[in-house]
Parts: structure tokens; C-alpha cells; sequence
């Protein structure tokens, strides 16, 4: 079968064919757009050190997250603690850590283990972007 020359034109020139292609083209382009704003790096992005490693890892242990919200994502009972540590300070978030409260129970932490935990809400906090404007 062989197409027309002259019928091939006429289905370019037709309104359906330019319609169709300026709908691709903006599709593809406003996805492009979507899927790649706010990917940007940037060297000022805050580097999760091996103490707030090991605060993750006693999150995850502990399974704060059944109580405690991080980034909107978690348990109600006990606050949010996205922004905890730049709102009351970091002795603040330590000392509650340590002894617990009438709420949240006293879990014998070390020194050590409260500290890597702050450093993990730190590394929470400074990416906290949103929380804070």
C-alpha cells in the first residue's frame, strides 16, 4: 500500500494533527517541569553524620515513631518532633529523652544514646523546610 504524497500533506495541515501536537509537546513538557523541579542539589544540604546514624537507628528501635510525627508521618500521641530542636533547644530535647514523661516512657538511655538522638532530630530539623516558613 502506498501512501499519497499529496494525502500525507493534507493530514499535517489538518486541525486535528496541530491540536494533537501542541497537546504532546505541553504534556511534555509540564511533566518535565513537575518531575524535575525542587531536584536541584545544593552544597548546603546537611550531611547525616554517624551520630545521627545511630540516632535513626535508636528511632527505629525504640519505635518512636508509633507516638512521635516526623515530617506529619507518625503516631498522635506524643508531638511532633520535626522542628523540636531549633523551637526548645537541643538540652531541651535531650533532657526529655533521658527521663521521659508523664506520657512517654523513661527508656534508660545512655548519655551517648540521647545525644545520637538529638543529632538525628538536628538532621530532622534542618530539613524541615516547609515546617518553617
Amino acid at each position: 500500500m502506498m501512501i499519497n504524497p499529496a494525502e500525507n500533506e493534507l493530514k499535517k495541515s489538518s486541525p486535528k494533527f496541530w491540536i494533537s501536537s501542541i497537546l504532546i509537546i505541553s504534556f511534555l513538557v509540564y511533566t518535565s517541569g513537575v518531575y524535575t523541579s525542587g531536584t536541584a542539589t545544593s552544597e548546603n544540604n546537611p550531611i547525616l553524620d554517624a551520630a545521627a546514624i545511630e540516632g535513626k537507628m535508636l528511632w527505629q528501635k525504640h519505635n518512636c515513631s508509633s507516638c512521635h510525627q516526623l515530617y506529619g508521618l507518625g503516631g498522635f500521641i506524643g508531638p511532633d518532633l520535626t522542628t523540636t530542636v531549633s523551637r526548645k533547644g537541643d538540652a531541651y530535647a535531650r533532657a526529655i529523652i533521658l527521663s521521659g514523661t508523664k506520657r512517654m516512657p523513661h527508656y534508660g538511655l545512655t548519655q551517648q544514646e540521647a545525644e545520637a538522638i538529638t543529632k538525628f532530630l538536628f538532621y530532622v530539623d534542618s530539613t524541615a523546610i516547609h515546617y518553617k516558613r
